[in-house]
C-alpha cells in the first residue's frame, strides 16, 4: 500500500498473484481501490457481471462477482462506474476477505492512493501490509505516511517493495525493511498496455525475475524460473534498471497496493507491507503466514 498513486501497487498485486497461481497455489486478488478500480484490466479480465462494488452494495452474492484468470487465479474486480462507487459500503470488506480466505491460501488486495476513508478501510481489513513505492523522495514520503498510519491502526507492516529501482536505490523516509526491488523494465509498461502481467507475457525479463523473487521471499513458495541464469530471490533484491527511471504509467494505486494474503485474521483481512533497509542489497524474508495481505 502507499498514499502515493502511480507507484506500481496494482502491477505488484497482479504479478504476485499470477506467479502464485502459476506455482499451483490457491490465490485470490481483490481490487479494493473503490474509486479507481483497474486491477481487472491489468489481468486481462473483462467483468461482464457483478463486481466487488455490487457485493459491498448488497446487490450481488460474492460468488457471482468472482472471475477466473490464468492458471486458476481468482479475481474479484471492482467497478469503474461512478454510480457503483456511490453505493459501495466498505464496512463489508473485511467479511468479504475473510470468506475468500476460507477457500484460498493467499488473498492479495489492491488498495487506493491517499489517506482518506476509502484507502484506510482496506488497511484495517488485512493481516499484513506490503508497502510499495518508487525511489523518488516524494513517493517515499507519501508511502511513509501510510506506514505510520498502519502502525497507528495497530496493523502489521511486512516490508517495502521498491519499484522502478536499481540496487542502489534507498528507502529514504520510509522506516521499513526492503522485501525486494523491481527494475525499471520497459517490458512492464508493455505488459500493462497489453492487459497482462509481465510474468505471463515476458517471463524471461528482469521484471518478471524480480516478481518471482518477491514471491519466494514473501511466501517461501518455489516458483518456476525460465532459463535466465538468475536466482529469483537475488533478482528481487537487486536488479539493475533497464531504462531511465521514472514514475510508472500503469495507473496503479499505491499497496499503494493493496496486496494481501488471505486473512489469518483476514488484500483483505490483512495487508502485508514491506519496508527496507536503505543499505540492504539482499532480500529480507519475513515470516509470512497464509492469510490476507
Amino acid at each position: 500500500a502507499s498514499a502515493k498513486g502511480g507507484v506500481g501497487k496494482t502491477t505488484t498485486v497482479a504479478n504476485l498473484g499470477a506467479v502464485l497461481a502459476t506455482a499451483g497455489e490457491d490465490v485470490a486478488v481483490v481490487d479494493a481501490d473503490i474509486g479507481m478500480a483497474n486491477l481487472a484490466d491489468t489481468l486481462g479480465i473483462d467483468p461482464d457481471g457483478a463486481t466487488l462494488h455490487d457485493v459491498l452494495a448488497g446487490t450481488a452474492a460474492l460468488e457471482d462477482a468472482l472471475y477466473e484468470g490464468a492458471d486458476g487465479l481468482t479475481v474479484l474486480p471492482g467497478s469503474a462506474a461512478l454510480e457503483d462507487y456511490r453505493t459501495a459500503n466498505l464496512d463489508g470488506l473485511a467479511d468479504v476477505l475473510a470468506t475468500l480466505a476460507e477457500d484460498h491460501e493467499y488473498v492479495l488486495v489492491d488498495t487506493g492512493a491517499g489517506l482518506n476513508h476509502d484507502a484506510v478501510r482496506p488497511l484495517e481489513a488485512v493481516d499484513e501490509v506490503i508497502l510499495v513505492s518508487t525511489p523518488q523522495p516524494q513517493a517515499l514520503g507519501d508511502t511513509d505516511k501510510t506506514r505510520s498510519l498502519v502502525e497507528r491502526l495497530g496493523g502489521n507492516i511486512a516490508g517495502l517493495v521498491l519499484t522502478r529501482a536499481g540496487p542502489e536505490a534507498t528507502t529514504g523516509a520510509v522506516e521499513a525493511n526492503v522485501l525486494g526491488r523491481t527494475p525499471d523494465d520497459t517490458a512492464t509498461d508493455e505488459a500493462v498496455s497489453a492487459g497482462e502481467p509481465v510474468v505471463s507475457v515476458a517471463p524471461a525479463t528482469p521484471a518478471a525475475d524480480a516478481y518471482r523473487g518477491l514471491v519466494t521471499a514473501l511466501f517461501e513458495v518455489d516458483v518456476t524460473t525460465p532459463e535466465t541464469g538468475k536466482d529469483p530471490v537475488e533478482s528481487a533484491a537487486a536488479t539493475e534498471p533497464t531504462t531511465e527511471s521514472g514514475p510508472p504509467e500503469d495507473g496503479t494505486t499505491g499497496v499503494e497496493t493493496g496486496t494481501a494474503e488471505p486473512p489469518i485474521g483476514s488484500d483483505a483481512g490483512a495487508a502485508e507491507a514491506t519496508a527496507g533497509d536503505a543499505e540492504n542489497s539482499g532480500t529480507d524474508t519475513p515470516d509470512t503466514e497464509e492469510g490476507a495481505v
